[in-house]
């Protein structure tokens, strides 16, 4: 029984064995990339942009300042934490009540010294981590 194809239940059990160990590496990378799913408001967040390729620029160069913030659910959650009730506010209003929301949001920061400076531009807190969003609204793990 020498047919096309024909292999022995030894050598099968043999490859079997090496394509677990080889592939175990990659499961394990694989489950490090997984993320929590992203919070629905992230994607309100960023339809306030109008120039999402310049918000993503910004995002890239802060999240590259701040890795610790790199995460969308993080970035959400920091925007959210501005007053108790917050969040609830930015998910219940319209495309325009959010942008004056985030507007005032944005006013604070300036007033009370929460500012990134990159490159030379001033950016509030909250502006440079909607930008982040933006950024990782790009990102293929978040398609």
């Amino acid at each position: 029984m020498s047919g096309f194809g024909e292999i022995s239940r030894r050598r099968f059990l043999g490859r079997l064995m090496w394509a677990l160990a080889l592939g175990a590496p990659w499961r394990a990378a694989l489950a490090r990339t997984r993320v929590k799913t992203p919070d629905p408001l992230a994607w309100k967040l960023v339809g306030t942009f109008h120039n999402r390729h310049g918000a993503r620029i910004v995002g890239l160069d802060y999240l590259r300042s701040a890795p610790e913030e790199a995460n969308v659910n993080r970035l959400v959650d920091l925007i959210c934490s501005f007053r108790a009730g917050w969040r609830q506010e930015l998910q219940y209003a319209d495309g325009q009540q959010l942008r004056k929301l985030l507007l005032l949001q944005q006013q604070q920061d300036f007033e009370h010294g929460r500012v990134i400076v990159l490159h030379g531009w001033i950016f509030s807190e909250t502006e440079v981590r909607l930008c982040g969003l933006t950024a990782l609204s790009q990102a293929p793990t978040l398609r």
